[in-house]
């Protein structure tokens, strides 16, 4: 009797536990990211000169660009292209896509605050970014290039003719980030990777893919854009 008893406690637990947990629940602790390159290192001496090179040679324009991304809400980062989301499928998105990057600035903010590294033009005073300063000291990952590289991973799913493309924005959503000075290479790609594999766990969640797919059915693009 007591066995059948902590048979079916076992069994109310497990499924609570199923019924209640959704996507935007997943926990920090599942994702991992190792250590930025030493200030000593051959790496480390490669990404400062690289962000010399890009302070030496980037335009007015690419700094433009990346200062209308300072603050990297799905419509800064996704909304300015309306051959690639129209104005009505941005509206229908935004309120999912603000969850999804909620979710990803709780994992993001573990990593930064376990390793916190220091931004290049606070280490480097040569340095002069072309956007606003970051609030934030803290640089490793880069916030920018997980949600651009996650958004584009997502939108991919939900447009699938245009999977390069938004591929490709995502990850040059980053990369900016290293072009305008306000983050090393080593940042953008620890964002990206971490970016993939939140796009990943999520694609792989019953309760994502449930909304996801709700998402869908709700866009009143015309369903080329789509398929």
């Amino acid at each position: 009797m007591i066995k059948y008893i902590l048979f079916l406690t076992a069994c109310f637990t497990l499924s609570t536990v199923s019924f209640a947990a959704t996507w935007t629940e997943i926990s920090p602790s599942e994702f991992h990211l190792p250590p930025p390159p030493k200030t000593d290192s051959a790496q480390f001496k490669e990404e400062s000169r690289l962000l010399h090179e890009y302070q030496d040679t980037r335009t007015d324009k690419i700094c433009a660009v990346a200062r209308s991304m300072e603050s990297p809400t799905f419509l800064n980062l996704f909304g300015n292209q309306p051959d690639l989301i129209s104005n009505t499928d941005l509206k229908i998105l935004e309120p999912f896509f603000s969850r999804i990057f909620d979710l990803a600035g709780k994992i993001s903010y573990q990593f930064k605050v376990q390793y916190h590294r220091t931004r290049p033009f606070i280490e480097d005073k040569t340095l002069t970014p072309c956007v606003s300063k970051p609030s934030g000291q803290r640089s490793y990952p880069s916030g920018h290039s997980i949600a651009g590289y996650l958004g584009g991973c997502i939108l991919k799913e939900i447009y699938p003719k245009k999977a390069d493309q938004f591929m490709a924005e995502g990850k040059l959503i980053g990369h900016l980030r290293a072009v305008v000075g306000v983050h090393h290479d080593s940042d953008v790609k620890a964002g990206q990777d971490l970016g993939a594999d939140i796009c990943n766990r999520l694609l792989n969640e019953d309760s994502f893919q449930k909304e996801l797919k709700e998402q869908i059915l709700n866009l009143t693009s015309s369903s080329d854009n789509r398929t």
